[in-house]
């Protein structure tokens, strides 16, 4: 303990006060770029769910592959998923059923 100057401690110190500054910069970074790409979207994101579980039914023998959704393409696309009645409720049924502790 008494190798350690005063000199040395505070050098450390200012690295470390660096440190946290570069951290606490990139987090704000992360979060602008985040909100920029609209990454955060829980309905966006429970509709992309929604459609590839849809497409993945045993009847529709489709393969569906969907772009990251921070890409251009991811936002602009307009698929949607269009159910008559009888489809939407038998699709409700069956989500029901798979539920935990069932």
């Amino acid at each position: 303990l008494a190798s350690f100057t005063e000199e040395l401690v505070l050098r450390d110190f200012g690295l470390l006060e660096d440190v946290d500054s570069v951290v606490d910069r990139a987090n704000r970074q992360l979060l602008r770029d985040t909100d920029d790409l609209k990454l955060n979207q829980r309905d966006r994101h429970r509709m992309r769910i929604t459609l590839a579980r849809a497409c993945a039914e045993p009847d529709r023998k489709t393969k569906l592959v969907l772009a990251p959704a921070g890409m251009e393409l991811a936002r602009s696309n307009t698929t949607r998923i269009v159910w008559d009645k009888a489809t939407r409720e038998r699709w409700r049924q069956e989500r029901k059923g798979k539920g935990k502790g069932k």
